[in-house]
């Protein structure tokens, strides 16, 4: 649950500074793995996917990937401005 919330605060700070509203204010847990760091060491990969929105009229996808406790990927998917 940790790592979850990790995901959650990352994703609604990222989408505050880019001017969008976090939906729902949730992630989900879609896909885990195992994968190797930059170190060489054996972590756990976890893909989280969310919505947000631009307009208050359309829900768009975005997608987190926290590999061990570093948050490696936070995007967005391409949406109208506001």
């Amino acid at each position: 649950m940790a790592a979850k919330e990790q995901v959650r605060r990352a994703a609604a700070t990222h989408c505050r500074q880019l001017g969008v509203q976090l939906l729902d204010d949730t992630v989900m847990l879609v896909r885990t793995r195992l994968k190797r760091d930059r170190r060489g060491q054996i972590a756990l990969q976890r893909h989280y996917e969310f919505e947000f929105t631009s307009t208050g009229q359309h829900r768009y996808s975005g997608v987190a990937v926290l590999h061990g406790r570093r948050i490696e990927q936070l995007q967005l998917s391409p949406h109208h401005l506001s």
